[in-house]
């Protein structure tokens, strides 16, 4: 049995509110710009794109052409999650990725690239610690 809990492989589908289980997201934002968006991706394939015009302000769904590449392997030691999904070339990056993590005892830990002051905000500017060119 897994130390953490791994929602079981499906039909990958955009669905709202994976951070309430184990996922991992990545956020990007454009060079000099205030919006960004927000990728979420689920061991079960499920996923989740959103737009917001600022500091989490004015969330929508992104507008999603060809859906993400999700990919799941478990080697009984450990586990390692892809994700493959098309970004604008034309714009240098900044990036920040981040997961969240649920062990079976509930235990929720939360992991990014940077951790800005206080309680675990994933879209805190801060936390847009790797670049893109």
């Amino acid at each position: 049995m897994s130390r953490f809990v791994i929602p079981a492989p499906g039909d990958p589908e955009r669905t709202d509110d994976l951070w309430q289980a184990t996922c991992f997201e990545a956020f990007l934002k454009a060079d000099g710009q205030p919006h960004y968006q927000e990728w979420n991706f689920a061991p079960s394939g499920n996923w989740a794109a959103y737009d917001f015009t600022d500091y989490r302000s004015d969330r929508t769904d992104a507008p999603v052409t060809q859906p993400p590449y999700v990919r799941l392997q478990d080697n009984f030691t450990w586990w390692q999650l892809g994700a493959t999904f098309a970004v604008e070339a034309r714009a240098d990056w900044t990036l920040g990725l981040s997961a969240i993590l649920i062990e079976q005892d509930g235990t929720k830990s939360h992991w990014a690239l940077a951790h800005g002051a206080g309680e675990p905000d994933f879209h805190d500017p801060v936390c847009f610690a790797a670049r893109l060119p």
